[in-house]
């Protein structure tokens, strides 16, 4: 398992807390010693989303760079010009 031989420092300082603060440094620590004992990437990828999904990011640009969901709104001047581009 992801915790396993690795202590959860976040929740040792803040024992109930569901949104938790994450240093840089810290996640990059606990991702070496996630590799370290598992030797594999997806391993390390899978237990970081699991161990930091409810984490705040420190950045405060991080909401404005997320995906929005569905489409992107295309604009009707866009429509036409791919209409007469590809009608014959």
């Amino acid at each position: 398992m992801c915790r396993h031989r690795t202590l959860n420092l976040l929740q040792q300082k803040i024992p109930n807390a569901s949104v938790m603060m994450a240093t840089v440094q810290q996640k990059a620590h606990f991702a070496s010693l996630w590799f370290h004992h598992s030797k594999s990437i997806v391993r390390v990828k899978r237990c970081f989303h699991l161990e930091y999904r409810n984490c705040q990011s420190s950045s405060k640009n991080s909401k404005r760079c997320r995906k929005g969901a569905g489409r992107p709104l295309v604009s009707d001047k866009f429509v036409e010009q791919v209409k007469e581009t590809f009608t014959p």
